[in-house]
């Protein structure tokens, strides 16, 4: 793609919108910014880092490229940190208390079912007995004390309350963005791991796929945050910014 063609895509955008191209016959995706091509003639010369996970297309999949630039701006906004900073005060207080009280855990969590735009949990919540809510109130301490998200996720699954995976991980990524991020439909659905013999590709809904993306999601982090000039994300943010990305890059794949 040259340049005239870059800066017509871009004519009808927001200044902040993504640039994708899809590649069919490479089977690859680039995603870039306006900011990506200043002083550049083709999308080839810009720096792209590959994403560890292969997006899922109807008949093929596909390697996913990113710039850092584009990264950097599909992070959470001034506004929308304020808004999670809130929540997870919160939340954060609520764990933090020696006893349990169940008024006050179930209105964070429908806080952030808000957040989430998965208030249909929110009933699910209101008709499960506080003696199961204890419970997943203290599954959610002690995650965060081990700063591990597979005893959260196995005990509260495990539950069977209708609080899944997406929600388990919003509220840790909620409390401590260093140390988890959110897997939910987007991902889950729509990634897989590189195809290795013998080993199933899938991201699931389980502590062992949790832990995989995890670990695909920082190595790109780690990379990202070579170059000096961009600094260090934590990888809730990391994931959040990702999580846009995908979305559009998904958009052109229809």
């Amino acid at each position: 793609m040259k340049l005239k063609q870059i800066e017509k895509s871009f004519f009808d955008l927001p200044d902040s919108a993504p640039l994708v191209v899809v590649k069919r016959t490479e089977q690859k995706i680039y995603v870039a910014s306006a900011f990506d091509f200043i002083g550049r003639s083709s999308i080839k010369d810009c720096e792209f880092l590959e994403f560890p996970l292969l997006v899922k297309g109807e008949k093929i999949d596909y390697s996913l490229f990113l710039t850092r630039e584009v990264i950097k701006r599909s992070v959470p906004s001034c506004r929308s940190q304020e808004k999670i900073q809130l929540i997870a005060k919160r939340l954060m207080k609520c764990f933090s208390n020696k006893e349990y009280d169940h008024s006050e855990f179930v209105n964070c969590l429908n806080d952030v079912a808000d957040w989430g735009r998965i208030q249909r949990i929110k009933g699910k919540l209101k008709k499960t007995n506080s003696r199961k809510m204890n419970a997943v109130w203290k599954a959610f301490k002690q995650s965060l004390s081990d700063k591990d998200a597979r005893y959260a996720i196995e005990k509260i699954s495990s539950l069977k309350i209708g609080l899944g995976i997406a929600m388990i991980t919003k509220v840790l990524r909620l409390c401590n963005p260093e140390s988890f991020m959110v897997l939910d439909s987007v991902f889950y659905a729509n990634l897989k791991l590189p195809v290795v013999e013998n080993q199933n590709s899938a991201i699931e809904k389980t502590s062992d796929s949790y832990d995989k993306a995890c670990k695909a999601f920082r190595t790109l982090q780690k990379e990202y945050s070579r170059a000096n000039s961009y600094k260090e994300l934590q990888l809730g943010d990391f994931e959040f910014a990702i999580y846009h990305l995908l979305k559009e890059a998904l958009s052109h794949l229809l």
